[in-house]
């Protein structure tokens, strides 16, 4: 089992603090919803935001459109089975709604 992170928010890229605050609070809705961990696996080393719908496709920046992610699962969200991926998520996010 990981350990918690020392301190939070971990240090997100600059753009993270520099959005708006509607948007940065969007951001935080979605970590608060992760419990601080990757939505996918549950790894404490978080630190991309995934757009589910992704921008190219018309996807918004919004709790109910973004996953809090870990590197590998960020990776894998855009592999060769995104589609699936994309599929599993909006599963997820109806049943927990």
């Amino acid at each position: 089992m990981s350990a918690a992170p020392v301190s939070w928010p971990p240090a997100y890229p600059a753009p993270y603090y520099n959005l708006p605050k509607k948007k940065q609070a969007e951001y935080d809705a979605v970590i608060e919803r992760a419990g601080e961990k990757c939505e996918e696996c549950g790894s404490w080393e978080v630190g991309e935001f995934h757009h589910i719908i992704f921008r190219k496709h018309g996807g918004k920046t919004t709790r109910d459109n973004l996953r809090l992610l870990c590197l590998s699962c960020h990776r894998e969200a855009h592999g060769p089975n995104a589609k699936a991926k994309q599929e599993e998520y909006l599963r997820y996010l109806d049943e927990s709604s």
